[in-house]
C-alpha cells in the first residue's frame, strides 16, 4: 500500500496509488493526498514536497464530491488567499 511505498521511498508508486484512489471518488484518500502537499501538513524529506496548488486541486476535488466537507473547504479557502 501507500505507507509501504512511502517507507521504501517508492514515491512514484505512492503517488500513483493516491491519485488512482482519490480520482475514483475516495474522498478520505483524496484528503490524505491533499495533506501530503499542503504546506501546513506536508512532511519534510518525504515523497511529497509542499505544493499549495496541488493541495488546492485535491481539496477542490473533495469539495466537488462532498460539499459538506468543512475541513477541505477551510484548507481550500486558506490556500487560495
Amino acid at each position: 500500500g501507500i505507507s509501504k511505498a512511502k517507507a521504501g521511498k517508492r514515491c512514484d508508486i505512492a503517488q500513483r496509488l493516491y491519485a488512482y484512489k482519490a480520482q475514483s471518488g475516495d474522498t478520505q484518500m483524496a484528503m490524505r493526498y491533499a495533506q501530503e502537499y499542503d504546506p501546513q501538513t506536508a512532511k519534510a524529506g518525504g515523497c511529497f514536497s509542499p505544493d499549495a496548488q496541488t493541495a488546492a486541486y485535491w481539496y477542490e476535488t473533495i469539495v466537488n464530491k462532498d460539499p459538506q466537507n468543512n475541513d477541505a473547504k477551510a484548507r481550500l479557502a486558506a490556500l487560495k488567499k
